[in-house]
């Protein structure tokens, strides 16, 4: 197994961006109707992606499009849910509900007969579950319908990694392309939900800045990322890597004033663990490690 370190750190930046986008997307969501917001992000990072891929428009065939369409289905459907999580449930705990992808993907990637995981894999798997059960207290009354729009989120997003992944694979296309396609197709499929009171309220400054924030680093550069890079570090990593916006969802939580118990603080370290554990025992077992140039 090859360790890409430019790879990791490329797919590192995703959290971060995502991660600050948690609290900011927590605050206006309840000035703002979800898809309206979710549905100006798109269209802005479209707008931003549309001057580096005009060329490069009339090189994607049929199939390639389809699954941009998918892609972008998935996408919509996991900010819509995060969103709407976040009507209910703070930063810190919709980030934990999100995290929980890495634990959809080996049963998405059965149903589409790719690669077998490997043991470090299911036991950092095991980990992120028994950090998500530690968040909630060991206790399932906890769950509210804010969890369940988190874990909605979470098997978007393990579906949208094992689509990438595969279709990274299996065709060749300019990068940047299929991002734009992604924006541009979930732009379109949520116009079709507006009303006038939504336009009025995706004028008000706080919701434009917040949008053009998300825009262009949380939506537009992070698909950049994942889609010149997943390939290289592998489906189930790039999800444990992912993963780690949960932390920074805490930190920016934090810091945006939102409460935060032991149950989290404990949940999140555990999770934490399962995300370094695959690239540290690369490391520590002397695999191959490609060097940042």
């Amino acid at each position: 197994m090859i360790l890409d370190i430019r790879a990791l750190l490329a797919l590192l930046l995703i959290p971060v961006f995502w991660g600050a986008g948690f609290p900011l997307t927590h605050n206006i969501v309840s000035t703002i109707s979800p898809t309206a917001y979710i549905w100006g992000r798109m269209l802005v990072a479209t707008i931003v992606m549309l001057p580096f891929t005009w060329r490069y428009l009339k090189t994607i065939d049929k199939k390639t499009a389809f699954i941009c369409l998918l892609l972008s289905l998935l996408g919509t459907a996991t900010l819509v849910s995060q969103a709407l999580a976040l009507q209910i449930l703070n930063s810190a705990s919709t980030a934990f509900c999100v995290s929980l992808n890495a634990a959809f993907i080996p049963m998405v990637q059965y149903l589409f007969r790719m690669k077998k995981n490997n043991r470090v894999d299911l036991l950092s798997i095991l980990l992120a579950v028994i950090g998500t059960w530690v968040i909630l207290g060991g206790d399932p009354n906890q769950l509210s319908m804010g969890y369940l729009w988190g874990a909605a989120s979470a098997l978007a997003i393990a579906c949208s990694i094992v689509l990438t992944g595969k279709l990274a694979e299996t065709i060749n296309v300019n990068r940047v392309t299929l991002v734009f396609y992604q924006l541009f197709f979930s732009a379109m499929i949520l116009s079709f939900t507006l009303n006038t009171d939504d336009m009025h309220s995706l004028l008000s400054m706080p919701v434009m800045m917040t949008i053009l924030f998300v825009a262009v680093l949380s939506s537009a550069f992070c698909l950049y990322l994942q889609m010149k890079y997943q390939n290289r570090v592998g489906n189930l990593q790039t999800a444990l890597i992912l993963n780690m916006d949960l932390v920074f969802a805490v930190i920016f939580g934090t810091m945006n004033g939102e409460p935060l118990s032991a149950n989290q603080l404990l949940g999140s370290a555990i999770m934490l663990v399962a995300i370094c554990m695959g690239p540290a025992l690369s490391l520590m077992f002397h695999r191959k490690v490609v060097r940042c140039e």
